[in-house]
């Protein structure tokens, strides 16, 4: 196995982290953006991110072969302490562990940014996804049923939810 190496994303890596993530959406049903991000958009998003939402990239051999970051989970004040993780990953760098490892560091910034709660949205039957969440102790919280639509169909989306420790006062 290639070493990898997981690292803040830097302004360089928003052209790799949109081709990953334009890959999803025109293939996968793992995101329900249904239109690619065009460089703006990818700037923008990038330039969103930081401070308590950070955004993490898998390398091997000097390429990003995936993305990480945490996003609010609302914009309503009362959910602040709560943040939506995400991972993307080049497709022929499945099964390799990144997307856990990416996952790992994701939880670890929650921790130290003071989020209370993650969630993990996907949808309905993504046993990959699932698996690498519940390893990590994320519990099944609920699902949407015909929430999402994606390539012609209607999608149940799941949540799955990871109680971080709460410092005590």
């Amino acid at each position: 196995m290639n070493p990898t190496i997981i690292r803040p994303a830097q302004i360089k890596d928003v052209p790799f982290i949109r081709q990953i993530y334009n890959y999803a959406v025109l293939h996968l049903n793992v995101t329900m953006d249904t239109k690619e991000k065009s460089p703006e958009d990818m700037l923008h998003w990038f330039k969103q991110h930081g401070g308590r939402f950070p955004i993490y990239v898998g390398e091997v051999q000097g390429c990003v072969m995936g993305v990480g970051y945490l996003s609010p989970w609302s914009l309503r004040q009362g959910y602040a302490l709560m943040s939506e993780v995400s991972v993307y990953l080049n497709p022929i760098y499945l099964n390799q562990g990144l997307g856990g490892r990416l996952l790992d560091y994701l939880i670890e910034a929650g921790k130290n940014q003071g989020f209370i709660t993650l969630i993990g949205v996907m949808t309905r039957g993504n046993e990959r996804a699932s698996a690498i969440l519940t390893k990590r102790h994320f519990e099944w919280a609920g699902r949407l049923h015909k929430a999402g639509l994606k390539f012609g169909k209607l999608l149940d989306i799941d949540f799955y939810q990871l109680a971080l420790d709460v410092p005590s006062c």
